[in-house]
């Protein structure tokens, strides 16, 4: 089973993102063949700034990591690629969310900086 992750254009100057699958899998609704699964997640097609190339970076961040865990997934024979919500955990946390994590060399380096906040080891 191999898992690609993939882009379908929108109106408007987005993308969707969504998962590709080969062979393609049983719909559990449906029961019919099918390769895709999209991930309610959209990128910018021509990000106009710098806080747009961000966005798109992370979610397109987010969107290999699905890929990557749906294929470790799948190859252990322990999930529903169809599932109707993201796991526990990978939803959009604003307390953590908002910030990236300071790398541990500058927290070394500077004394005076704290960890961002949901970042705490």
């Amino acid at each position: 089973m191999e898992v690609i992750f993939r882009k379908k254009q929108l109106a408007k100057g987005k993308r969707t993102l969504y998962l590709d699958f080969y062979p393609p899998l049983a719909h559990p609704e449906t029961g019919k063949p099918t390769r895709r699964k999209f991930l309610k997640l959209e990128i910018y097609e021509k990000p106009k700034g710098e806080i747009e190339r961000n966005y798109n970076k992370e979610t397109r961040l987010l969107a290999e990591t699905i890929r990557a865990q749906t294929q470790l997934d799948l190859n252990a024979g322990n999930v529903d690629p169809y599932q109707k919500s993201l796991p526990s955990g990978w939803g959009f946390d604003p307390g953590r969310d908002y910030l990236s994590p300071l790398p541990s060399n500058e927290l070394t380096i500077n004394p005076n900086l704290d960890q961002n906040p949901g970042w705490q080891q």
